[in-house]
């Protein structure tokens, strides 16, 4: 992380971690922020690629703010020594927890994936049968978790 482009780390019970529950949120913005995560790849081989995606939110008399409201976007580019591939992916209700961003052919070695603070607009709320707090106006907040690499056999 670029210091003060994230903030502080929040520690909280549906964010991942086996000891401490913490995460990294900011209000969407216009992708200069990123969160980076690196892995060394023991073999080369076929991976499937997964990031968590927690409930957090909050409010405010304006606003409320949400990390899983139906119609955000997550931009996630996954990284080669080849190339490199941007994974957008738009939340579903209910879509939260561990999510597979697919499979990729990786050489043993470093692999990194990036998660930029893209998302989208405020945007009218979208009744998910949970209390509103911001007058209809939800702003996205883009959360860095957790990633795991999983070798396919």
């Amino acid at each position: 992380f670029k210091k003060d482009t994230w903030g502080s780390p929040f520690i909280q019970d549906n964010v991942y971690g086996e000891e401490v529950y913490s995460a990294f949120a900011k209000v969407a913005g216009s992708g200069n922020c990123k969160a980076e995560w690196k892995t060394n790849l023991p073999e080369a081989g076929t991976y499937e690629i997964f990031v968590y995606c927690p409930e957090v939110g909050g409010g405010d008399v304006d606003y409320t703010y949400s990390s899983y409201h139906p119609g955000m976007k997550h931009y996630y580019t996954i990284y080669t020594p080849e190339d490199s591939e941007e994974i957008v992916w738009e939340m579903a209700e209910g879509e939260t927890g561990w999510k597979s961003l697919g499979t990729f052919n990786l050489p043993a070695g470093e692999s990194r994936i990036v998660l930029d603070d893209r998302g989208v607009p405020p945007m009218e709320s979208v009744s998910t049968g949970r209390v509103s707090l911001g007058g209809g106006k939800v702003v996205q907040l883009v959360v860095a978790d957790a990633v795991k690499w999983v070798k396919m056999k």
